[in-house]
């Protein structure tokens, strides 16, 4: 048994951000015991040009800081994310900033983008990197005077030392952040970061993260300069403010038929030139399935961590390849975008 065992049903008495760095510490000292089973052929899948073991990813938001990636792999994970990092390290918002809503496994967040900083957050990844598969989310300092600026940094600093990169443009805990979903304010940037890749000679793939409230136009809008500027994903989505708790983000279940259903409609929109990652309420391996049902090729989860511990991943991918069976699939890229008409 391992200590993490031992102090999971202990956490909801204990401050939510606490008790987020006491997991982190625990995989540091490898206290938390890694997952034995390997992954079977029928959860392997290619996507972004990347081979895959299995479709399920961390979210940003874990391991801010990139301290624990490779530990996170080992809990069964296909890939993790890191961050959001930005160009200067940063507090964050005042505390407390982390909230939970047990009865609706839910969380609100209002953190702020609190990280290392980009050169310290990079020495480690350069450091540990092995064969895991690791993205980096990046986002922007606070008291930045020019937010395009900041992206391109995170992308020239990271570029090479990834398997992919995330441009958090969906924050809601950044003001004004999510206005660069706006068609003008994303074109600027897209073409900004179009001009810095041609710089390196390796191919990285890059993704957009969105936020789950915006409109039918602004996703319109947003699905095509996405496709028009290179960019090879999208990550749906980020967390919702259409809530009545907390200022902050919310996410976990109650995000999962809001996000699935911007996720079905992007990925009909995109008519196949755009890969998707489904984020948002994931507890289980039949929401995993409609994720991917819905026009995920991979997906993340975070909140289910905070109320089902680590064997969360090992139940997930038992009850997937139980349902996949049973509905006489024979692999998961077989169930992509079938729900969608």
């Amino acid at each position: 048994m391992s200590y993490y065992s031992i102090f999971r049903p202990f956490i909801k008495f204990i401050e939510p951000e606490l008790a987020h760095n006491m997991a982190i510490q625990l995989l540091k000292m490898n206290l938390i015991q890694p997952a034995e089973d390997s992954d079977s052929e029928s959860l392997k899948i290619k996507a972004l040009g990347i081979d895959f073991s299995n479709p399920i990813g961390l979210a940003a938001g874990f391991d801010k800081n990139g301290q624990v990636f490779k530990q996170i792999i080992r809990q069964g994970f296909g890939f993790s994310e890191v961050g959001t990092v930005t160009p200067k390290a940063q507090s964050g918002n005042a505390k407390p900033r982390i909230f939970r809503l047990e009865k609706d496994e839910a969380i609100i967040n209002s953190l702020g983008f609190n990280n290392d900083g980009l050169k310290l957050i990079i020495n480690r990844l350069e450091k540990k990197r092995s064969d895991n598969i690791v993205g980096i989310n990046l986002g922007v300092n606070y008291n930045s005077q020019n937010w395009l600026d900041d992206y391109v940094k995170g992308i020239n600093s990271s570029y090479d030392k990834v398997n992919y990169i995330t441009i958090n443009i969906s924050s809601p805990n950044t003001p004004g952040l999510r206005d660069l979903h706006q068609e003008e304010f994303l074109k600027s940037l897209l073409e900004k970061i179009n001009l810095e890749v041609e710089k390196f000679s390796n191919h990285t793939p890059i993704l957009l993260k969105i936020s789950p409230d915006i409109n039918e136009l602004e996703l319109e809008q947003i699905i095509s300069l996405a496709i028009n500027y290179n960019i090879q994903g999208m990550i749906i989505s980020n967390t919702t403010i259409k809530h009545e708790s907390h200022s902050g983000g919310l996410s976990g279940r109650p995000l999962f038929t809001k996000s699935n259903n911007l996720l079905s409609r992007a990925y009909k929109m995109a008519e196949g030139k755009l890969i998707f990652i489904g984020v948002g309420g994931i507890f289980s391996g039949k929401d995993i399935f409609e994720k991917m049902a819905a026009g995920a090729s991979l997906v993340q989860l975070y909140t289910s961590l905070t109320y089902k511990g680590f064997q969360v991943i090992q139940n997930s991918k038992v009850e997937l390849q139980e349902i996949l069976k049973n509905k006489g699939f024979n692999s998961i890229k077989e169930i992509i975008g079938i729900n969608v008409k």
